[in-house]
């Protein structure tokens, strides 16, 4: 479900950014108003956020034993050096690593190219070109629900 949550900002992000490129405001109001949302964001992390759990009062729902498994891992991690040597000779990272780079790489296609994609080969007007692009993540995200439902249902 976390993967396809990840395509909400698109689907939020691509039809505000032609309503409020077509508006009087123009085009610079896109960076204004997401450079604004992201100030209050990092403003709500500082104050609600806390460096570790011992310092959060607020976090009275974790269990003992996943307060031990913090407490444990803690302690632990000043001790010895990651193995990457290890770690980077499984094949199961790579595949890993391969196919988050091939999605990435068709994610950021797909954000970059399709809005020019639909101006080209259809002729969609330029302040609705988000609306169009909004959709297609729209789509990638009822799919990835769907499909990651049906995989936590067969566990």
């Amino acid at each position: 479900m976390a993967t396809a949550i990840g395509y909400s900002g698109s689907i939020i992000a691509l039809p505000a950014s032609s309503f409020l490129g077509s508006s009087v405001l123009g085009w610079e109001s896109i960076f204004y108003v997401f450079g604004g949302v992201g100030l209050i964001w990092c403003m709500v992390w500082y104050v609600c956020g806390g460096n570790s759990p011992e310092s959060e009062e607020r976090l009275l729902l974790i269990e003992e034993e996943d307060e031990n498994w913090i407490d444990r891992n803690e302690r632990r991690r000043g001790e010895g050096n990651i193995p990457w040597k290890v770690i980077l000779s499984r094949k199961e990272i790579w595949a890993i690593i391969i196919a988050q780079s091939c999605n990435a790489w068709g994610f950021y296609l797909n954000h970059s190219w399709l809005p020019t994609f639909f101006l080209d080969r259809f002729g969609i007007d330029v302040n609705k070109l988000g609306y169009y692009s909004g959709k297609v993540f729209l789509l990638h995200f009822i799919v990835r629900l769907k499909t990651e439902t049906l995989y936590l249902m067969n566990l």
